[in-house]
């Protein structure tokens, strides 16, 4: 009962969604750039993934772009990159956004 209870909510949840969106290469390379770095959060001190998570947040929301301005979007990602590299680091514990 439980079982055809819970397909029948999670069928009528699926039919209530949107259809996935339509994203170029390089939109999906930013999401799962952005995915990468939440993950990366979680190998710091639990007290301290609230600022990691704050920094990811700001860092990607510091820089208003247009859709079409590939060579800055993939200039940035490589930075991004880079910056996700150094914070991975184990002795890296803590961060704060100014």
């Amino acid at each position: 009962m439980f079982l055809k209870r819970l397909h029948s909510t999670i069928s009528a949840a699926s039919a209530q969604h949107q259809p996935p969106v339509k994203r170029s290469g390089l939109q999906q390379d930013v999401v799962n750039f952005y995915r990468e770095c939440f993950r990366a959060t979680k190998s710091k001190p639990q007290e301290n993934r609230p600022h990691f998570q704050h920094y990811v947040r700001m860092e990607f929301r510091k820089h208003e772009l247009a859709k079409r301005d590939f060579t800055t979007i993939e200039y940035l990602l490589r930075v991004g990159k880079r910056k996700l590299e150094q914070l991975s680091h184990a002795n890296v514990k803590d961060i704060h956004h100014t």
